[in-house]
């Protein structure tokens, strides 16, 4: 039985482990001692000394109530199996809850090209064998990588960009559906909303840029556009003329045009849109944790990438041993490395983007809300290869060492490889 933090991260690593306590809040010190299974501890309502392996079952044949004190939980009821801990709702805990009806057995395997991700993601979607409900694995076509995870985070973030850019219009940060009646006719939107569904539960992928209106109507909320919400501009005038009407007169002579405004609410898109987010029980979580899944759908929520967070992501450096050449080497690199990120987000090179770096390595061009499932790691390279190199499935990015006694060329080599390393495993 592993008694301390210590030696619960010696197993479990960098992964994620939810722990609920039988009776009582768990210390967090730390002794360093793994001690016997035989471990008692004193059953806070009987006072009888109960082996660890034991006190579940203890408790619920325990006649009394357990209380935790010092914490904003609820008292367990007799019967445990009935009883709810209280634990704050954050989108992480949502999607890790929705994560768990992934079915790994029923694994759907597709292959895309990058240069048209929506229309065959919309493909596949309508396969008679496709399962949203299983793991989906993507294959980008040419590029020799196996998907553990990069790949999938790449395809569904490049899904999101051309789903803005092909089926919505307006602002970016108040996007609409484009009405299509084709579209609602093959069922197109249902399929949209199905992707989008296993984007959030499989990849913790957003689409932050819909407009508040068309969130709130997931929500279940009446859909109720603003002027600034139209995205069609012609609609948008017509709107803004009655609006601004004076008298009876105006808005009787605007009345001939008000079919052009039947459309503005694409309603029916909407609807179908809805029945796709139903997949994977997104709708569900979604109407019922209405601000936290906001992050997800809304772009006002959604802070900028900077130098310093990309920075931070890398909770693990794999430096070599202190006083070693290969350290020196390494240090130096990084603090060119560093400069760089905040040279690019300066904008003092073009062509650029912090986006770019961060894609480059994860695979997609925002960090999920929800974090990575695995640590980002940052790697040095001692051989003469000059560029950048990376992993998307580990989060991994490696640099080379080669030029660690010359920032300009450093950075030239950097940027190439931004510029045109043309997809997953490719400089």
């Amino acid at each position: 039985m592993l008694q301390s933090p210590r030696m619960l991260k010696s197993i479990i690593g960098s992964g994620r482990i939810f722990i609920r306590p039988i009776q009582q809040n768990l210390s967090l010190d730390d002794d360093g001692v793994d001690t016997s299974p035989m471990i008692e501890e004193g059953c806070l309502n009987c006072g009888m000394n109960i082996k660890l392996s034991d006190l579940k079952s203890h408790i619920k044949s325990c006649h009394q109530t357990v209380s935790i004190p010092d914490s904003d939980e609820e008292d367990i009821a007799e019967d445990t199996s009935a009883s709810s801990f209280k634990v704050p709702v954050s989108l992480e805990s949502v999607s890790l809850a929705l994560s768990c009806g992934i079915n790994y057995d029923k694994v759907t395997n597709i292959e895309v090209h990058r240069g048209s991700v929506f229309a065959n993601a919309l493909r596949a979607a309508r396969w008679p064998t496709f399962c949203v409900s299983g793991a989906l694995k993507v294959e980008f076509i040419g590029e020799p990588a196996v998907d553990a995870g990069g790949p999938k985070r790449e395809f569904f973030s490049i899904l999101a960009k051309e789903m803005s850019q092909i089926i919505f219009e307006g602002p970016v940060n108040m996007m609409s559906f484009k009405h299509d009646s084709a579209g609602i006719e093959a069922n197109m939107f249902y399929c949209i909303g199905m992707l989008m569904a296993m984007a959030v539960v499989q990849c913790s992928t957003g689409f932050p840029f819909l407009c508040d209106a068309k969130f709130a109507y997931m929500c279940n909320i009446p859909l109720q556009l603003s002027v600034d919400e139209i995205p069609d501009q012609t609609a948008r005038k017509l709107a803004e003329q009655i609006q601004n009407a004076t008298s009876i007169e105006e808005i009787r002579a605007y009345s001939e045009q008000t079919d052009i405004l039947a459309q503005v609410g694409i309603k029916q898109e909407l609807d179908q849109f809805k029945e796709g987010l139903k997949s994977c029980g997104l709708l569900e979580a979604l109407q019922m944790h209405k601000e936290i899944f906001r992050a997800l759908f809304c772009t006002d929520l959604r802070s900028c990438l900077t130098a310093e967070k990309i920075k931070s992501l890398f909770m693990s450096i794999e430096f070599s041993s202190p006083k070693s050449v290969e350290r020196e080497a390494e240090e130096l690199v990084y603090l060119m490395f560093i400069d760089l990120l905040h040279d690019i987000e300066g904008s003092t090179i073009k062509g650029v983007s912090l986006k770019n770096v961060l894609s480059f390595f994860t695979g997609a061009e925002d960090i999920p809300l929800t974090g990575y499932d695995t640590t980002p790691t940052l790697m040095f390279d001692h051989t003469s290869n000059p560029f950048i190199t990376a992993s998307t499935c580990a989060v991994q990015l490696t640099l080379p060492t080669i030029h660690s006694d010359d920032q300009a060329v450093f950075d030239e080599k950097v940027i190439y490889a931004l510029r045109h390393h043309g997809g997953l495993g490719l400089v």
